[in-house]
């Protein structure tokens, strides 16, 4: 496996596109964090503290672990939109057929493309730790681990997005198409069958795919008031509908690369 990742980032360390999203993602990581604590400082000066009584001190540990990793999971398309280009360029250069030419196996290179999507995943949940443990002691807080489940949320949440644009590629090939799916469904088609399986289903919408990593992380501001309008969905269908999840994408990506035409 070891090789079969040397020769992964043969293809990658000098592709423009890869580092230009990846250095987009750190980018928007850090900026859509900053900039809701900046608002968050500038409404409770504003507001004297009284706007504290609503938000709370969500960048104070230990609530800043759950804060970052729900203003972070906002930009975590940019990782599967990734993946989605990375799998489709194979298709695109014939390079996939080139690999197995040279030796490499059907399960070995998707199996490589899986573990490129798990470690994107985990470098991306440890720049969020990093974010998190920076703004949680700028904020004025001690350290605490409490509350740092909503890292492994993320991580979760992150891998189903990496292997679900893997995925897609892998079933559609071509990078123009899955491209596009892949945006409309994370920006609208998910919302909207979640909404219609909501309201006409029994409330089931937010055990889809994607949608159910969506909702590990709640939103962490105005919690009383939220608490109050909204009955959550449950905390543990939701993990085994995230893990269900994962683990049918990573088995129907390496079942329909060994049984594709290449």
């Amino acid at each position: 496996m070891l090789k079969n990742l040397s020769i992964e980032w043969l293809k990658l360390k000098n592709y423009r596109t890869f580092w230009w999203l990846i250095g987009l993602f750190v980018l928007c990581l850090i900026g859509s964090n900053y900039i809701t604590y900046q608002l968050k400082v500038v409404t409770s000066m504003q507001s004297k503290g009284g706007l504290d009584l609503l938000l709370g001190s969500p960048f104070s540990f230990p609530d800043v672990w759950q804060a970052v990793s729900y203003v972070s999971s906002y930009v975590l398309f940019l990782p599967g939109f990734l993946m989605v280009i990375l799998i489709t360029n194979e298709y695109n250069f014939k390079t996939h057929r080139q690999n197995i030419i040279d030796g490499m196996s059907r399960t070995e290179f998707a199996l490589t493309k899986i573990f490129m999507a798990v470690i994107l995943s985990i470098l991306s949940t440890i720049v969020v730790v990093l974010i998190t443990i920076v703004t949680g002691l700028t904020a004025g807080s001690s350290f605490s681990l409490t509350g740092s489940v909503y890292i492994l949320y993320f991580l979760l949440q992150a891998l189903t997005y990496t292997l679900g644009g893997l995925l897609l590629g892998t079933l559609l090939k071509k990078s123009g198409l899955s491209i596009a799916i892949y945006l409309i469904y994370i920006g609208f088609i998910k919302k909207l069958i979640s909404f219609l399986l909501d309201r006409y289903a029994g409330g089931i919408g937010s055990y889809m795919p994607v949608k159910s990593s969506d909702e590990l992380i709640p939103m962490p501001f105005f919690k009383q008031v939220t608490k109050s309008l909204i009955t959550p969905p449950d905390g543990t269908w939701l993990l085994i509908m995230t893990i269900f999840f994962i683990v049918a994408f990573y088995w129907i990506t390496v079942k329909r690369f060994k049984t594709q035409d290449l």
